[in-house]
């Protein structure tokens, strides 16, 4: 996070007032007013004088934490004269309208001659031309066009003191005597070091104005900010370095690993898969990326550091290797967390979603091409609507950016399309939004959501705790078990065998029991009931004996009273007891 503050700090310092420049007077102003008197303040915001170990540090009112190393290169890089369209110079020239032209940069067109005044001794040029070898410089693309590593060179020093900085104002009012920028100018290149003792950071401001053909000044900051240990591995801390040497170990186990997989599987069966060809993509990267380090430590070798102070130094390439690596390295990362997918896709929920993308797959790539269609011919609509009058519609990769932005919601452009005309602008704004944002999200939806339907229909899912014993759980206790922690998968069936055996035995006594159980309860319950049956019987055969002894005493006591009836003679009709 300290180098941000830095990046920030440098920016507001150089970037805003620079890319304000729009004119050749105003860079002249800028450098004098703002980046000598920057680079070189000579009193504190009390007005009270630095010290001589304070100077050489930049700042607005007092010194700041960055140094000044070396002397600040500036660096123009022209165009020959008459190098426009053969067709457009001859028609011009037969028509008496322009002696000269100049045409925009190419390369093979850059003007290589010396220029400006004759020297005092000799009568030469003042203003040589340095090739790209002998300033140590790469080819660099700016914001209008990629302009070569020569030009003519001319050196401020940035010491500090007094007298360096008035050599500088002096020859910066030599170089506007001059006519230094004119009409062969294309791009102005500021160049220096601004190192921090404290972080060990190194930051190579450069400041570009690129003088287009077409006129006007376009003035940018380009800043590269590195540590001193990605140059040089006297600088870097231990703790760095055995980050990265593990970072190698890992990548050298890794990719061992990888080679005894791909030679088990073979080429075919180890590319066929898409883990195969992330994990081998992986390798190639953490590769590419280390090579850019070592180059970038190879190179610094032959650069001194700190430089000398009337002298400038590039550290920009090493710089753009290093960064470079970051880069790579960065893609690395994102290829690498993407394999936790690959454990992840164990999971019931992921297996799920990983089966409706590549069922989607197919579907997904007809979309994907009816969209891009759509996107390249609303980027050539705003190119040809809007190309000429707005920055963001300069060309169509930045027209598709554009689009791209508006699908999202960053609708900034709007108020400008607008204003330039009023009828496309909202026209396009209102179809592209209408298109993007409705039609063609609800169309993506739908396919992701068709295929999880799909899936899920066919998918048979299990609970979690099932995926807890049989996908988690299952290597903990393998892993337990490696070190006699717990017992192994050999030993846990053997001891789950006897178990069952011990189960089943206690099972079959158990059942022994309840069956013996069970007939007795049995016997009891035949035994009870033939008991009910016969005191049942019993019973009956007591009412009945009882009804027969009844009747038995009302016959005799009938047949009584016949006899009785007999003897006395008495008439049987009247007798009532005798009918009773």
């Amino acid at each position: 996070w300290e180098s941000f503050f830095t990046v920030n700090d440098i920016r507001q310092k150089f970037g805003t007032p620079y890319e304000r420049i729009r004119a050749p007077v105003e860079w002249f102003d800028f450098v004098n007013n703002t980046l000598l008197a920057m680079v070189s303040p000579l009193v504190w915001y009390d007005q009270s004088a630095i010290n001589a170990s304070d100077l050489g540090f930049p700042g607005t009112s007092s010194p700041g934490g960055l140094k000044v190393l070396g002397a600040i290169s500036v660096r123009q890089v022209r165009v020959q004269v008459n190098s426009c369209p053969s067709a457009f110079e001859r028609d011009f020239r037969d028509m008496g309208l322009m002696q000269r032209c100049f045409g925009p940069y190419v390369e093979a067109f850059q003007d290589e001659n010396d220029f400006g005044p004759p020297l005092a001794t000799g009568g030469l040029p003042k203003y040589e031309f340095s090739t790209a070898e002998e300033n140590l410089e790469d080819s660099f693309r700016g914001r209008v066009t990629r302009y070569n590593g020569g030009g003519f060179v001319v050196l401020f020093q940035s010491d500090g003191s007094q007298d360096s900085r008035d050599a500088s104002i002096a020859k910066l009012a030599e170089l506007k005597a001059d006519t230094w920028i004119d009409r062969q100018t294309r791009a102005i290149f500021i160049d220096m070091n601004l190192y921090n003792p404290v972080a060990n950071t190194l930051s190579i401001v450069r400041l570009l104005t690129e003088v287009p053909a077409s006129g006007g000044l376009v003035s940018t900051l380009y800043l590269t900010h590195v540590g001193m240990g990605q140059l040089y591995l006297r600088y870097a801390r231990t703790s760095t370095l055995a980050a990265e040497v593990a970072m190698l170990v890992l990548l050298l186990g890794f990719a061992g690993r990888e080679l005894v997989r791909m030679r088990r599987l073979g080429l075919s069966a180890y590319f066929s898969t898409l883990w195969g060809l992330m994990d081998f993509s992986t390798i190639i990267l953490f590769i590419v990326a280390y090579a850019f380090r070592w180059r970038a430590l190879d190179m610094g070798q032959f650069k001194t550091f700190p430089p000398e102070e009337l002298s400038f130094t590039s550290y920009r390439n090493e710089a753009q290797l290093v960064l470079t690596f970051r880069n790579v390295l960065g893609i690395c990362t994102i290829f690498s967390w993407a394999r936790l997918f690959k454990t992840l896709k164990r999971t019931p929920f992921m297996e799920l979603v990983f089966r409706a993308i590549f069922i989607s797959i197919p579907d997904l790539l007809y979309f994907s091409a009816c969209y891009v269609c759509v996107l390249f011919g609303f980027a050539v609509s705003h190119y040809l609507a809007f190309g000429d009058e707005l920055y963001e519609c300069r060309t169509l990769h930045a027209c598709m950016l554009l689009l791209w932005r508006m699908f999202l919601g960053q609708a900034d452009a709007v108020d400008l399309m607008i204003e330039r005309n009023r009828v496309l602008g909202a026209f396009f704004f209102v179809a592209w939004t209408f298109l993007s944002s409705i039609i063609f999200v609800n169309i993506f939806l739908g396919i992701i959501v068709d295929a999880y339907t799909r899936v899920a229909n066919e998918y048979e899912r299990i609970s979690f705790g099932e995926y807890l014993q049989s996908g988690i759980m299952r290597p903990v206790r393998q892993l337990l078990a490696r070190y006699g922690l717990q017992r192994s998968e050999e030993e846990e069936a053997r001891h789950d065998s006897r178990r069952v055996m011990e189960l089943l035995s206690k099972e079959m006594e158990e059942a022994a029991a309840n069956r013996q159980l069970n007939r007795e309860q049995q016997a009891r319950d035949v035994a009870e009931l033939t008991k009910r049956k016969r005191k049942k019987q019993q019973d009956r055969i007591d009412v009945l004996m009882q009804s027969v002894m009844t009747l038995t005493r009302e016959t005799a006591l009938i047949s009584k009273r016949l006899r009785a009836a007999e003897d006395t003679d008495a008439p049987r009709g009247t007798d009532p007891e005798f009918f009773q």
